[in-house]
C-alpha cells in the first residue's frame, strides 16, 4: 500500500485503551490487558508528536495513549522507513489495525511482509496540505454511527447513548469552520469508540426464571370464578399478558424483566374480593317484589312478555342470594327486570289479525264435512285443533301470537288427515 493509501487510512482512525495492570502472553510478547478509556479522555497523537518518541526505528517501540497505526505509519517516514499500517500489524500479529493498547509494543523489522503491488493508472489523492481539512472520513463515520442508531431492541440504552453524544460531538466538528484535523481525528476516535463499546441485549444474563414463577401465581388468581370483581382481574390479566411478551422476548434486559414482576405484583395486590365490597341490595329487593305483581294478573299481558320478566327475577333472587355479588351485579339485575316490567305487553294492546285463522276453519270445516273418507282419530285431532282455533276466535285477550298457534295446529291436524 503506498502514501496516498496510508492517507485513506486515516479515516479509519484506531482506538487506543488505557494499560491496566494485568498481562498476558500473546504472540510471543508480554502485553497489558488493557481497560476501556473514555472518549472525552482520549486524543490522537499527531505522526510529528509520534515521531519525537520513535529514536530508532530498528528497535522496539512502546505504544503511547494517543497512537494510531496511521499516526506511527506517517512517523516512521520521517525516520526513512516506509511501512503501512497494515505492513505494522502483519509484522506485530494485529489482527484489528483499529485496535491496539498503549504499553503493547511494536517491531518494525525482521518479519516478512506482503507488499501490494502499485497501480500508477488509478488516480491517487493527495495528503492534504498545511491547515487544510478533511472531514470526508468523519462524515462516513457519522453515516456508520446512524445505522446503530435506529436499530431497536438490540443494544443497550446506556451503549447507544454514548454513541448518540460521540455523534453528536462529531456534527458539531463536521458544522465547524474552525476545526482542525486533529480535531477530525479525535471526533472519529470517539465514534469509533462507542460503536465498539455497543453492548448487545441478549448479551446480558437475563435472569426470567423470577418472572416465570409470579407468571404462575398470577393463573391461580385469574382462573378463581366469582371471587374477585371482574374490574380488578382485568387489570391482572393485562399485566400477565405483558408478562408473556417479556418472556418470549430475546431482547428483554433484567430491567423489562423486574418491570413486568412489579406489575404482576401491583396487580395482585389489587385484586378486589367481590365479597369485599359494601353492596346495597335493597333496591333489587324491591324492585322484584314489584315485579312479582305483574305474574299475579292473568290474562292481561302476553305469555311471552310474562315469560322475559320472569327471567329477569329469577337471576335478580340469585343475586340476592349470592355472596359474592358486586354492587354492578345489583345494577345489572335491577336494570334487566325494569327493562323487562317495560316490556310487558297487554294482550289487548296488540292489533290481532284473525281473519287468517277464520279462513283455516273454514277450511277445517270442510274436512270434518267428509263422511267415510278419513278416519276417526284423525279427523277427532283435526275436530280439538278447529274447537281451540274457535276458543281463540272468541277471547278479546287473544295476542297474534295466540291466533298464529291456532292456525299452526289446525295446520298440522289437516296434514295429518288419514284416508281410511
Amino acid at each position: 500500500m503506498d502514501d496516498d493509501s496510508n492517507l485513506r487510512h486515516a479515516n479509519k482512525l484506531t482506538k487506543i485503551l488505557r494499560s491496566g495492570t494485568l498481562t498476558a502472553l500473546c504472540a510471543g510478547a508480554l502485553f497489558a490487558v488493557p481497560t476501556l478509556a473514555r472518549a472525552d479522555d482520549w486524543q490522537a497523537n499527531s505522526p510529528d508528536q509520534i515521531a519525537g518518541q520513535i529514536s530508532d526505528p530498528q528497535t522496539v517501540y512502546t505504544i503511547r495513549s494517543g497512537d494510531t497505526l496511521w499516526g506511527i505509519s506517517e512517523a516512521l517516514k520521517a525516520k526513512g522507513t516506509t511501512l503501512t499500517p497494515q505492513q505494522i500489524a502483519q509484522l506485530n500479529s494485529i489482527t484489528n489495525i483499529d485496535l491496539i493498547y498503549a504499553g503493547n509494543t511494536l517491531k518494525f523489522t525482521g518479519g516478512k511482509i506482503t507488499v501490494q503491488p502499485a497501480q500508477p493508472s488509478q488516480p491517487q489523492p493527495s495528503q492534504p496540505s498545511t491547515g487544510q481539512v478533511d472531514k470526508t472520513a468523519l462524515s462516513a463515520k457519522i453515516q456508520e454511527a446512524n445505522k446503530y442508531l435506529y436499530t431497536n431492541g438490540v443494544y443497550t440504552k446506556a451503549s447507544l447513548e454514548n454513541l448518540r453524544i460521540a455523534v453528536q460531538r462529531g456534527n458539531g466538528v463536521i458544522k465547524s469552520d474552525a476545526a482542525s484535523q486533529q480535531d477530525i481525528y479525535n471526533a472519529i476516535a470517539r465514534i469509533s469508540q462507542a460503536i465498539n463499546g455497543l453492548q448487545r441485549i441478549s448479551g446480558q444474563e437475563v435472569n426470567k426464571q423470577p418472572l416465570e414463577a409470579k407468571l404462575q401465581e398470577a393463573n391461580k388468581y385469574l382462573y378463581t370464578n366469582g371471587v374477585y370483581t371482574d374490574a380488578s382481574l382485568e387489570a391482572l390479566q393485562v399485566a400477565a399478558q405483558r408478562g408473556n411478551g417479556v418472556i418470549k422476548s430475546d431482547a428483554a434486559s433484567q430491567q423489562d424483566v423486574n418491570n413486568a414482576i412489579a406489575r404482576i405484583s401491583q396487580a395482585i395486590n389489587g385484586l378486589q374480593k367481590k365479597s369485599d365490597q359494601n353492596v346495597n341490595k335493597q333496591p333489587l329487593e324491591a324492585k322484584l317484589q314489584e315485579a312479582n305483581k305483574y305474574p299475579q294478573t292473568n290474562g292481561v299481558y302476553t305469555e311471552a312478555s310474562l315469560e322475559t320478566l320472569q327471567v329477569a327475577a329469577q337471576r335478580g333472587n340469585g343475586i340476592i342470594k349470592s355472596d359474592a355479588a358486586s354492587q354492578q351485579d345489583v345494577n345489572n339485575a335491577i336494570a334487566r327486570i325494569s327493562q323487562a316490567i317495560n316490556g310487558l305487553q297487554k294482550k289487548s294492546d296488540q292489533n290481532v289479525n284473525k281473519q287468517p285463522l277464520e279462513a283455516k276453519l273454514q277450511e277445517a270445516n270442510k274436512y270434518l264435512q267428509t263422511n267415510g273418507v278419513y278416519t276417526d282419530a284423525s279427523l277427532e285431532a283435526l275436530q280439538v285443533a278447529a274447537q281451540r282455533g274457535n276458543g281463540v276466535i272468541k277471547s278479546d285477550a287473544a295476542s297474534q301470537q295466540d291466533v298464529n298457534n291456532a292456525i299452526t295446529r289446525i295446520d298440522t291436524a289437516i296434514n295429518g288427515l288419514q284416508k281410511q
